[in-house]
């Protein structure tokens, strides 16, 4: 994407997903280290999950009135790329207009919906001629994690409030391709309901 300006023709396409949703099911993929121990804790992680342990407690303190328990919680969304690499620093930068780069992006797609958006993202690349193989159909099954992680999809409002604090900008990532037409505005009602949810429990 830092050639966008220097080779006009290059296209990029970008699956997008609910900060919320991705959020926890980050929090639990690392806190099951990746199925059940597979992928061991560094040591900031395990610092992480002994100060924080549910992605509710860890949300809500993003927001604490106390400055040491919100630096705790920064330093703990900070210590697994899982939590920290957010959609905003992979693309928000380029969305400046100033770079000219949201012209690059030739789809943007929602994890969400990857079945449904890959035929879409297929048919418009058969129509460009430069997809030689259509994928074959396979419904995506997104990671549940074993029953005993039910309850840490559970999150009050204030970890809610606290999500959506910390992603502002990547709410506003998704707004801005939204406005420019590669994503339906009916998205930013889903991500509403999503946050009226927790709420229940999330379903993945």
């Amino acid at each position: 994407m830092h050639f966008c300006g220097k080779y006009p023709n290059l296209r990029f396409v970008v699956f997008v997903r609910s900060p919320i949703q991705r959020f926890v099911s980050a929090w639990i993929s690392r806190f099951d280290r990746d199925q059940e121990g597979h992928n061991p804790w560094t040591k900031e992680e395990e610092w992480g999950f002994t100060r924080f342990q549910s992605p509710a407690e860890l949300a809500c303190a993003l927001t604490s009135p106390h400055a040491e328990v919100r630096q705790d919680a920064s330093r703990a969304m900070m210590s697994s790329p899982h939590l920290h690499l957010d959609l905003y620093r992979y693309v928000g930068k380029f969305l400046n207009p100033k770079k000219r780069c949201l012209g690059n992006f030739l789809f943007v797609g929602r994890t969400e919906h990857i079945d449904e958006d890959v035929d879409r993202l297929s048919t418009l690349l058969e129509q460009r001629r430069v997809l030689q193989t259509r994928p074959s159909r396979q419904e995506a099954v997104m990671r549940q994690g074993s029953d005993k992680m039910r309850p840490y999809r559970m999150l009050n409002q204030c970890a809610v409030e606290g999500l959506r604090e910390w992603y502002r900008r990547d709410y506003k990532v998704i707004q801005r391709f939204v406005k420019a037409g590669l994503l339906d505005k009916s998205y930013l009602s889903e991500l509403e309901q999503v946050e009226a949810l927790g709420w229940q429990g999330l379903a993945r």
